[in-house]
Parts: structure tokens; C-alpha cells; sequence
């Protein structure tokens, strides 16, 4: 993980950890030199596709178009941090479904409190909802979605630290990222003192979806 750590990474890497992968896996949207690559659990290899063609991708493709992979070819998918950035992103999760193998599983990331980060352009944010729905609807099951880095808190130090030069986000992250989630989980319980309407859950960073295709 990058220096000085950033809280929403962790907590994605956090997220990441708890899923279990096995066999072939092809990362859409990643590279060899993804931080996440070697943290799934489950023995398990890992093939890149990205419009990146020299040394950090495996297979060079456009993710906008068909994939250039026959059908039933893996053993799961993931998409981390990937369909925020396809315009076609349902074209792009069918095309996950057809290329992986029955029992496969297919693993996706995507912020939703952050900024617009292009690379090469900024489409979509995805609520829980529709995340279930798209992957419901081109056949997977088992769907699974959660938010992760939730707060109001924690995600205003997100945002914050982002701006922030390298010395002064050491400084932020060992002094004030505790507080951070500490008043998370205070204001929760006042909001249920005050009867207000408020869980940390209401406010995500980003989502982790995993589903199987059977």
C-alpha cells in the first residue's frame, strides 16, 4: 500500500481481504502492478486486460468494446475501482458474465463519496441499489453489496486528506483518522438519542458487490 496510507484505501483492502478467490481470475481495468492483486484470499491467478499495452497489462483492450476473450474462459472476474470509468458499464459487466465459467465469481469495487478522478474520463457512481439490480439482472446470483469507508466523518477526512501534501497527510492520518471514526460512531449513537435518522452505512465511500454466476 502507497505511503502514507489513505483510510479509504484501507478500507478497501480491508473489504478485499474477506473474498475468496480460486483458479484464473482476469482483472478488468487493472494491472500487474495493482496493490490489491495478492490479497483475496484462495489459491488463485490473476490475468490483467486494460487499455495499458506495455508491461503492466497482460491483454490490451479497450473495456468500451466486446472483449477480445472467448466465452466461459475464467474462474472469476474482478473490476476494482474499474466501472466508474466505462460509459458502457453494463455492456461491460455482460461481457464479465459471458467470458467467466459456471460457478465463477466476479468481484467489483467502486467509490461513490469521491472526486472525479479521470483516467481517461469520470462517468458514474453507483448506489447499492443499482449495483444489485445491474448484476441481477444479467444473471448473476448470490448477490452481495456493502458499503465501505461509511461516515460522515470518515469520508470528510477522505476528502480532505486528498489535498493535503505528503507531510501534512502522515501527520492527518496518525492524529486524526481515529477521531474520525470515533465521531462516526458517536454521532451515531446521538442521532439514536435524538431520534434522528443517521448509520454510518448511509454514508459510503464506496461499494464492494460480489456475485456468482451458476
Amino acid at each position: 500500500m502507497a505511503f502514507p496510507p489513505s483510510l479509504g484505501r484501507i478500507a478497501e483492502f480491508e473489504a478485499i481481504r474477506n473474498v475468496t478467490l480460486h483458479g484464473s481470475v482476469i482483472d478488468l481495468g487493472g494491472g500487474k502492478d495493482s496493490g490489491y492483486r495478492n490479497i483475496f484470499r484462495g489459491a488463485y491467478t490473476m490475468t490483467s486486460a486494460n487499455l495499458d499495452g506495455h508491461e503492466t497489462t497482460d491483454i490490451h483492450c479497450d473495456l468500451e468494446e466486446p472483449l477480445p476473450i472467448a466465452d466461459s474462459v475464467y474462474d472469476g472476474v474482478v473490476m476494482i475501482n474499474t466501472l466508474e470509468h466505462i460509459y458502457h458499464c453494463h455492456e461491460l459487466v455482460t461481457e464479465a458474465f459471458r467470458i467467466s465459467k459456471q460457478g465463477a465469481d466476479v468481484v467489483i469495487v467502486v467509490p461513490f463519496l469521491f472526486p472525479v478522478h479521470p483516467s481517461p474520463r469520470d462517468y458514474w457512481r453507483f448506489t447499492e441499489d443499482t449495483l444489485f439490480n445491474m448484476l441481477s439482472e444479467t444473471g448473476y446470483t448470490e448477490v452481495r453489496v456493502t458499503p465501505i469507508a461509511t461516515g460522515v466523518f470518515v469520508n470528510r477526512f477522505i476528502l480532505l486528506e486528498r489535498l493535503m501534501p505528503q507531510p501534512v497527510r502522515v501527520v492527518m492520518f496518525y492524529m486524526f483518522a481515529p477521531l474520525a471514526r470515533l465521531a462516526d460512531a458517536l454521532f451515531e449513537r446521538l442521532s439514536k438519542i435524538l431520534g434522528k435518522q443517521y448509520t454510518a452505512s448511509m454514508y459510503p465511500g464506496a461499494y464492494i458487490a460480489v456475485a456468482k454466476k451458476v
